[in-house]
């Protein structure tokens, strides 16, 4: 079965031959660990556990209690004291976090505190969503789609999709607008609404009015990221929080969105049956997960990398079939032969053993 998560969906999206390397190739390389993948995790998982932790001071006293802090500036401790397990613990993983320089691990620690005390504010502020890491599960076009949506709430008679984004405290208009997330989380909870009357109702709304055999997008959903990182400024006499950018940029979501993502899943498909799959390299790469692998792919090819006009490397068996001698025509056929492995047979891909 041809299955998509949001994280498949954003490599096809991000670059063809990170998508390759993930996805395709036959040992797989172990992906980096990288430095704002861990701390984005720490920051997700603070914001999805933050009501089950939160409680009184008195709660909170108690060793046994499952409560951990009950003011901001407990929530900031406890964030960092998290953090310094993980450092801690870094020492003796096999996959080692894979820090962008010496010090960031401590220079993290101490930008917490800037984060996690507005942070607790704004959350409480806010009160609990309905829903919270939403797990959703649909077909469309013999493709399955999963995934867990961020945070579902209901706020001022609509309902709105989060997505949580810890990192640049910024993001694009295109980003915005177009990005494949959004689009996926809002088709997850159209088909959780169509597929299930009782949750519909949890919302406010009737599963017959979506219908299953349709686009599975709500352009009434207000979709929003919710930007960690937006650089907040907090009144230390009013404890007011500003920011200096929009905390949650809103956006929505029409049935094109999720055509063109279809239209995207398809091409990349495409793109490694043919063998159009060649290192994008560029800005990218560096916060790249593949980077050290791509980069041994490209050390190692040797005399099977070609190289297009542009200056683009080619390896012999992704390369344009108007690129390919007789030889490696011959190789390429070798290696698209179909496999018993049902998936190796959708992806019309064979490799030989070593």
């Amino acid at each position: 079965m041809d299955k998509w998560s949001y994280s498949k969906i954003n490599t096809a999206n991000y670059c063809t031959f990170q998508f390759f390397l993930k996805y395709i190739h036959p040992k797989k390389p172990k992906p980096l660990r990288l430095s704002a993948y861990v701390k984005g995790s720490l920051l997700h998982d603070q914001i999805d556990k933050f009501w089950n932790r939160l409680g009184t001071s008195e709660e909170t006293a108690k060793k046994s209690s499952k409560k951990k802090y009950s003011n901001a500036e407990e929530f900031a401790r406890y964030t960092q004291g998290k953090w310094k397990r993980i450092v801690v613990a870094d020492k003796h993983s096999e996959t080692k976090i894979h820090w962008r320089f010496n010090e960031e691990k401590w220079q993290i620690l101490n930008q917490l505190p800037k984060i996690c005390v507005p942070l607790f504010y704004e959350l409480s502020k806010e009160g609990p969503p309905l829903f919270s890491e939403l797990p959703f599960d649909f077909m469309y076009e013999n493709k399955r789609f999963i995934g867990r949506i961020d945070e579902v709430r209901v706020r001022d008679g609509k309902i709105v999709v989060r997505d949580f984004k810890s990192g640049k405290p910024w993001l694009g208009e295109m980003k915005l607008k177009y990005d494949p997330q959004l689009t996926l989380y809002n088709a997850g909870l159209y088909s959780l609404i169509s597929s299930d009357n009782i949750f519909a109702g949890k919302l406010g709304l009737k599963s017959d009015s979506f219908p299953k055999y349709q686009i599975p997008i709500c352009s009434d959903f207000e979709m929003e990221f919710f930007l960690i990182e937006s650089l907040p400024i907090l009144n230390d006499n009013t404890k007011k929080i500003s920011w200096k950018v929009e905390l949650t940029p809103k956006t929505k979501r029409v049935p094109q969105h999720f055509l063109s993502l279809i239209d995207m899943i398809n091409g990349t498909r495409q793109d490694i049956e043919t063998g159009n799959v060649y290192p994008e390299s560029g800005r990218k790469c560096e916060s790249c997960d593949m980077s050290v692998a791509c980069s041994e792919e490209i050390e190692k090819a040797g005399s099977g990398v070609l190289e297009a006009k542009a200056g683009q490397k080619l390896f012999s068996f992704m390369s344009p079939r108007y690129l390919l001698t007789k030889e490696q025509e011959l190789e390429l056929k070798k290696l698209r032969e179909p496999k018993n492995d049902e998936n190796q047979k959708k992806m019309r891909f064979r490799y030989k053993k070593d």
